[in-house]
């Protein structure tokens, strides 16, 4: 993440930092992650064990590379500003990297399965020219017309259920450039037969409905070399989940998304929004705002397979953190030729998760004419992923 240098080793969090400290005081896990799946036949001695001592050997060799992960956040008194990131004053790998063994039946089916405010007051006229350039951006959202209440938006708790669909990059990227879209388009167009299926099996009438899902947007100029940090806008994409064709979703989608991509947009976490006041505001709310339904996000990831310690990478699958009222979101992955998708829901607001992955998968396939493979939903414990009784993921 990107962070602001104030003195010599001293590093204030920035907003997109201090954003998701916020929802952590609710309750509300706020960990962006990834399963990754190795093959890991190279990582394991003669005995069967896993060679842990090699893999943290491996990870520490490279943190240097990511120094932040070696310090910790020091919040200093009242009136003395932004916490602040600092060298952890003690630090062992051993403490960050684990082996989980899995029960003897979880891991035969994961086998098989898996394989600043202040300026803005000090300075009016140039506060108002910024907003006049990010104007359309927030108009945008603003201007959606108002959608029926739907039992998607429930207050959540700490507990979550994950599945994974699993897709070719190749045959997505092929329907939706057929219908002059993205693979991201062609996503949300099954996102929303998945969602129309789920509200359907409720008794939740869909004629007409429209949702709207959040899709993070990179801001990054790739002319400037590597990232330094989390450079994001959010897009607000209206999903007609009343239309029951999957194509005339797509095209619709892919229209509207073409428009809103021209919009100027200012990163999250910065001016207004970088404010721990304003995002202290917004959480307090968050739990009964009926805009947004659903969050969708896709990260494109290489084309050529990976390795860690010599073992190859084979799958790849996103965790996203849910907040507020929003009880499904969705990652995106693509890897190798893959496109991995995987579903996050409150456990105890979508006990029906595997109808909704049926409606996405039925989409998707629809869109490409070949099937997908489905792992079905793995139950979750209080503030973490997986873990819980029957099928689940480490």
């Amino acid at each position: 993440m990107q962070a602001t240098r104030v003195a010599a080793g001293v590093n204030r969090l920035t907003g997109p930092e201090l954003s998701c400290f916020v929802p952590e005081a609710r309750g509300w896990p706020a960990d962006i992650g990834v399963i990754a799946v190795l093959d890991g036949d190279g990582l394991f001695d003669g005995d069967g064990r896993l060679r842990i001592t090699d893999v943290r050997d491996a990870i520490a060799g490279r943190l240097h590379q990511a120094p932040r992960l070696r310090q910790v956040v020091y919040r200093p008194g009242p009136g003395l500003g932004r916490p602040l990131w600092v060298d952890a004053p003690r630090f062992d790998i051993a403490d960050h990297v684990h082996v989980r063994r899995l029960p003897a039946d979880n891991l035969r089916w994961y086998a098989s399965a898996l394989a600043g405010t202040g300026s803005y007051l000090a300075h009016p006229a140039a506060a108002a020219a910024r907003l006049r350039r990010i104007w359309p951006a927030i108009r945008e959202p603003l201007a959606e017309r108002r959608t029926r209440r739907t039992s998607l938006n429930q207050p959540i708790g700490r507990a979550r259920r994950i599945a994974v669909v699993r897709s070719r990059l190749d045959l997505v990227k092929d329907a939706a450039h057929g219908a002059g879209g993205t693979v991201n388009d062609a996503v949300l167009a099954a996102v929303a037969g998945g969602l129309r299926d789920l509200l359907q099996s409720r008794g939740e009438n869909v004629a007409g409905l429209v949702l709207r899902a959040m899709v993070p947007v990179s801001l990054h100029d790739p002319s400037l070399g590597p990232a330094q940090g989390n450079q994001y806008g959010v897009m607000v994409i209206p999903l007609p989940v009343g239309e029951p064709s999957t194509a005339q979703r797509l095209r619709s989608i892919a229209a509207q998304t073409a428009w809103r991509k021209k919009q100027p947009r200012r990163a999250w976490g910065t001016g207004l929004s970088g404010s721990p006041l304003v995002q202290r505001l917004a959480i307090q709310v968050a739990d009964r705002q009926h805009f947004i339904h659903v969050h969708v996000a896709n990260v494109p990831g290489p084309a050529s397979p990976l390795y860690f310690a010599g073992a190859r990478l084979t799958e790849a699958f996103a965790v996203v953190p849910l907040s507020g009222n929003v009880t499904v979101g969705i990652g995106v992955v693509s890897y190798a030729g893959q496109l991995n998708i995987s579903v996050i829901a409150d456990r105890d607001n979508c006990p029906d998760l595997p109808v909704f992955i049926s409606g996405l998968d039925r989409s998707l396939s629809g869109l490409t004419g070949a099937a997908t493979t489905i792992t079905p939903p793995a139950g979750g414990s209080p503030g973490r992923v997986g873990g819980g009784g029957g099928s689940s993921l480490p």
